[in-house]
């Protein structure tokens, strides 16, 4: 038999192998991409949730204040309406 004809079976071995380690490569390179954009949306989401509850400690202090405001005036907030 020719030797061109004939298919080499350790160049087939490698040939399978380089093939399955391109296809891992690959995949590898997809992961750290979709890890580097998640990565990405967990801090702009650490960012809002960092300003959500900045602004929720404002709300609880204004509502803090406003109580106290109401009990200093006199005004019993259990009280019904007059239209009651």
């Amino acid at each position: 038999m020719n030797k061109t004809t004939k298919e080499n079976p350790e160049n087939s071995e490698k040939q399978i192998l380089e093939d399955r380690l391109i296809h891992i490569e690959s995949k590898v390179a997809y992961q750290e991409d979709l890890l580097e954009t998640l990565n990405d949306i967990v801090a702009k989401q650490q960012l809002i949730l960092d300003l959500l509850l900045l602004r929720l400690d404002k709300v609880e202090e204004y509502l803090k204040s406003a109580m106290a405001s109401n009990q200093l005036s006199g005004q019993n907030t259990e009280e019904l309406p007059p239209h009651y």
